[in-house]
């Protein structure tokens, strides 16, 4: 009986150590392949993500600006005559999932200003008061030591202290503005923190919203006795140039000067 036991189980037995030491030497190995696999994976997305900043010759110097809406920071360089807003690799690594664009590439010429919006403002905030009523348990121990009395007086809860606080909140924020093409048809604007301002200042002082209404003061206003009706429309063309005007204004303008020749 014994022998047909032996002969029966011991190489079932055999048979199920054996399928457990490979099932975990395979879960172990599928462990192994997925963590290989994901470092691969991450590797490759640094590279692609240095390879880009190489591309558009970001250096390591170059400064950033945080962009609130997406919570992303992008780093900023000016070349040649292009303004680049580089993100961060979290902002190249959730693009799709934000739909958020991860390079901007704007010609000097089509910013037409950045400023501040918003304002710093204070706020009071009060804390504690309240307490008062009743408390059962200050009645049981103060009734306990002095009798009725005691019971009344131990039943007040006691009254926090009433405090103060002024809070700061600095809701100031950088708009920059620039148009998508030179007939200054359609303008966007990028939001940034107001930290960015002082990168702005320091890159395109000249975008700066004072120089822009400065600029459109400038405005020539057409003079019916100036003869020289061709120098005016020279200085409106580079008006619309710098993108001060509009070329409907442009139009306008000229139209109005080219009817008193």
């Amino acid at each position: 009986m014994w022998i047909m036991f032996f002969i029966v189980f011991v190489p079932i037995i055999i048979g199920l150590i054996h399928f457990c030491f490979s099932e975990k030497n395979n879960t172990k190995d599928y462990v192994l392949n997925s963590q290989n696999k994901r470092s691969q994976e991450i590797n490759k997305k640094i590279s692609d993500y240095e390879q880009k900043k190489i591309e558009y010759k970001i250096p390591t110097t170059a400064k950033s600006v945080f962009m609130p809406s997406i919570n992303g920071s992008y780093f900023i360089h000016k070349q040649n005559n292009f303004l680049i807003l580089f993100g961060d690799s979290c902002v190249f690594y959730n693009k799709q999932k934000n739909s958020m664009q991860s390079i901007y590439v704007i010609p000097i010429d089509f910013i037409l200003y950045y400023k501040t919006q918003g304002e710093v403002r204070y706020e009071m905030q009060i804390s504690g008061g309240g307490g008062g009523g009743s408390s059962i348990k200050g009645a049981v121990v103060g009734g306990f030591i002095a009798g009725s009395a005691g019971a009344i007086i131990g039943s007040r809860n006691k009254i926090n202290e009433i405090k103060s606080e002024t809070v700061k909140k600095d809701e100031r924020i950088v708009e920059l503005v620039y148009i998508t093409n030179k007939n200054n048809e359609n303008s966007l604007s990028l939001f940034f923190d107001y930290n960015s301002l002082s990168v702005f200042s320091e890159l395109i002082p000249e975008k700066s919203y004072e120089s822009y209404k400065k600029n459109k003061q400038q405005i020539i206003e057409i003079n019916p006795t100036n003869k020289d009706i061709f120098l005016q429309i020279e200085k409106l063309a580079e008006l619309k140039n710098k993108n001060i005007l509009t070329e409907e204004e442009f139009l306008e303008k000229k139209t109005k000067l080219l009817s008193q020749i």
